[in-house]
């Protein structure tokens, strides 16, 4: 962790991280993958102007500094409701059937967002669609 500039965050609750934090987290999670594996980047639009929640399409990674520059541009905001943001990423992940070794989902959110529901979560399971939640 100590290359990815991040492991004075390691001992910290996500609870306690800053906007700030949660996004050097993000870029630390990016700056891990090959150029190969597949990213995509979801967003909740907080400020209201019509819901499109993918920022990054699910896509090889290729060019990590394209990808990081669009976790710059991102606002964290309040995100009322985790399966509406995940559910898109779910489907994309789910639709890559076996044609991939692992699928991985990191969610970072504020405090308060309602949790998926049980139907995305069975559908995650079924999938093999591993995830982890920093709030």
């Amino acid at each position: 962790m100590a290359w990815l500039e991040i492991s004075h965050l390691q001992e910290r609750s996500p609870q306690a991280l800053s906007g700030g934090q949660k996004q050097r987290v993000a870029i630390a999670a990016v700056k891990t993958l090959s150029r190969y594996d597949l990213i995509g980047v979801l967003s909740y639009n907080w400020q209201g102007a019509g819901q499109k929640y993918w920022d990054v399409p699910l896509q090889p990674v290729g060019d990590k500094t394209r990808i990081i520059q669009h976790i710059k541009k991102m606002s964290m905001g309040d995100l009322p409701d985790l399966d509406a943001v995940m559910r898109p990423g779910v489907d994309e992940l789910a639709d890559l059937g076996q044609s991939v070794a692992a699928k991985h989902m990191i969610v970072i959110s504020d405090f308060d967002p309602a949790p998926p529901r049980g139907d995305l979560i069975k559908k995650m399971k079924a999938n093999n669609i591993d995830w982890r939640i920093s709030l």
